[in-house]
């Protein structure tokens, strides 16, 4: 899934427009990501525009994957209530999630984006089974974290 580039309707960045594709690979490819990585592109919505039934799809995806450590890139709007959804759903399990996304759009100067998706890739594999949320250097259990709205950040509940 991804949300570090636009999100698309109802987005408040300056892009143009929202992207038609994810932008996880050039991001990857910006970062010099020497690691190979995998990369299924689920959705490009806003993710305040996200219901059950597609973060039920994000569940049986992660799920179904071969890999053990998956990295969720995720509109910061509704991330934690998608942390939730997956925490509760995926115990136990063997795998690591991460979701991470940025604040700025990737399409914009100073985008924290970047930083952000690799601080989660980094983190991803040190971390225990679980969900986690991964946002500006914390990293945050699917159970206790929250985006503040002043100033936007997120935060532990």
């Amino acid at each position: 899934m991804d949300g570090v580039g636009c999100s698309g309707e109802g987005c408040n960045c300056k892009a143009k427009a929202p992207p038609e594709h994810t932008r996880v690979p050039e991001l990857l490819a910006q970062a010099r990501m020497s690691t190979e990585v995998s990369v299924a592109e689920l959705f490009i919505k806003n993710s305040s525009k996200l219901t059950d039934a597609d973060r039920e799809v994000i569940t049986q995806s992660v799920l179904s994957a071969a890999e053990e450590k998956v990295v969720i890139t995720h509109g910061t709007q509704t991330m934690c209530e998608t942390a939730r959804f997956l925490g509760t759903r995926m115990r136990p399990s063997t795998k690591v999630v991460v979701l991470t996304g940025a604040m700025k759009s990737t399409l914009e100067e100073g985008s924290d984006g970047l930083f952000n998706l690799g601080f989660a890739l980094g983190a991803v594999r040190h971390l225990t089974p679980g969900v986690y949320v991964a946002m500006h250097g914390r990293i945050f259990p699917w159970n206790n974290v929250q985006l503040a709205s002043q100033p936007k950040r997120f935060e532990e509940m």
